[in-house]
């Protein structure tokens, strides 16, 4: 069973630090044609039958492994093109952008993801994180909360919601949120750093006091 990754809380710190990412056409490489991709495929090809979802799955993880982006790249495309409903490999393909500061890409990606499974929490909380690093933050928080009522039991998304909101200035409700997936030492630290980044000191000294008790 293939597993796919929503990206939690612990991402953020490094994400709110970043500023503004540049974009490319094309994915940095030690590649310039497709011809790698070509190779692997041939060599999944057994007689006439054409590779599997997830044997292209595999091979795009490995390509991605060896430093490859962008046989990995045409690998990933080319299993949607194929298998538009495997949904793990939009997050892939997705992350991959991301990796290599095409944010643009990356929410291309994942919308074409929610086109085919429009109720996916993980690309929706992940469309969410790409929203938060491009400092969006009204999508964010709208793609956040689809992910919350898609699945409530995952505290994650939840987490980011809250971070979401705190950068909104809806502090308040950020802290309530937090306050449901952290245990409260934790909850205050998160606030102590969301208000750092407000600029808001006096509040991150008040948070840390009280996370210390």
């Amino acid at each position: 069973m293939t597993t796919r990754k929503m990206i939690g809380p612990a991402v953020l710190a490094l994400a709110l630090g970043l500023t503004a990412c540049t974009t490319t056409n094309n994915v940095q490489s030690d590649f310039a044609s497709g011809d790698a991709a070509d190779d692997v495929l041939a060599n999944m090809i057994d007689g006439d039958r054409a590779p599997t979802a997830k044997s292209l799955h595999a091979a795009a993880r490995i390509s991605k492994s060896q430093g490859r982006t962008a046989a990995c790249e045409i690998l990933l495309n080319r299993l949607l093109n194929h298998y538009p409903d495997y949904m793990p490999a939009y997050n892939d393909l997705a992350q991959l952008y991301v990796q290599n500061n095409m944010l643009d890409s990356a929410i291309e990606t994942l919308r074409a993801g929610l086109e085919v499974s429009p109720d996916d929490s993980v690309l929706l909380n992940n469309l969410g994180m790409c929203h938060l690093v491009k400092r969006q933050f009204a999508s964010a928080v709208e793609n956040f909360t689809e992910a919350t009522a898609s699945q409530p039991v995952d505290a994650r998304a939840r987490a980011n919601l809250a971070v979401g909101l705190a950068l909104m200035g809806r502090t308040e409700e950020a802290f309530a949120l937090m306050l449901q997936v952290l245990p409260v030492h934790d909850a205050h630290n998160n606030m102590a750093v969301l208000f750092e980044t407000l600029g808001n000191e006096q509040m991150a000294n008040m948070h840390r006091a009280l996370a210390r008790g």
